[in-house]
């Protein structure tokens, strides 16, 4: 099973690659940047929102929204629908940073698809659209899994796999 010691080897140095891109390019990590970018491709949420998006407890969501408004990357407000609700939006400086972060990890992902031809990179897409949708549970792994996505990339030309997916269980 070569193929799957290969895959599981190309995701950890993606993976890292792209923590490394994002961290010199925005000082933050890949909790920070993936909470940015939530914020930048969803808009304004709440923190428990933003934790389920994150995959953490409320407690160190909170502690990582203190970190991101020190940075000035966010600032807090009241819910219009219920003030005892803190929401979480983006400044100006946190714009900045998602679109500098989304732009490292796009870099990052061309370099390495850089030696695959047209007709494989077709073929890429298709495998990995596929395997996508097979990992997506509901349209809370949807979200999930794309927390650190560009969401204009996808549902333009190609429906986002991953929306698709979550949309077909009915979720």
């Amino acid at each position: 099973m070569q193929v799957s010691n290969t895959l599981g080897a190309l995701t950890l140095a993606l993976h890292e690659r792209i923590t490394r891109a994002v961290v010199e390019r925005t000082g933050s990590g890949s909790s920070g940047a993936a909470a940015v970018a939530s914020l930048y491709g969803r808009g304004p949420m709440n923190i428990e929102a933003l934790r389920r998006i994150l995959g953490l407890t409320h407690s160190t969501c909170v502690r990582l929204a203190d970190h991101l408004e020190v940075a000035g990357l966010v600032r807090r407000g009241s819910s219009a629908a219920d003030r005892r609700i803190v929401e979480l939006e983006l400044t100006g400086a946190g714009e900045d940073a998602a679109r500098e972060l989304l732009r490292a990890r796009a870099d990052t992902i061309a370099l390495a698809m850089a030696p695959l031809s047209p007709r494989e990179r077709t073929q890429l897409e298709r495998l990995v659209t596929k395997m996508l949708g097979e990992l997506t549970a509901n349209r809370a792994s949807a979200r999930h899994i794309c927390r650190l996505c560009d969401h204009d990339a996808c549902g333009h030309e190609h429906p986002c796999p991953v929306d698709g997916a979550a949309t077909a269980l009915g979720q």
